[in-house]
């Protein structure tokens, strides 16, 4: 894989990756009228992290 479309696909996940931390935050607002959203919070959460796993792979 040459090196532009690793980077492409390097800003693809990171972006990917910041939304996933603000749907993670957004559902474990504590705030909002229905705090049941947590445990799909915590999902995120994992999901970001295991992203976070392969990006550090790509650079």
């Amino acid at each position: 894989m040459n090196e532009e479309k690793q980077e492409a696909i390097y800003e693809k996940l990171l972006k990917i990756s910041a939304m996933l931390y603000t749907l993670k935050v957004a559902l474990e607002n504590g705030e909002q009228p229905n705090n049941d959203t947590s445990p799909y919070g915590d999902v995120a959460g994992i999901i970001q992290h295991e992203l976070n796993k392969v990006i550090e792979i790509i650079m």
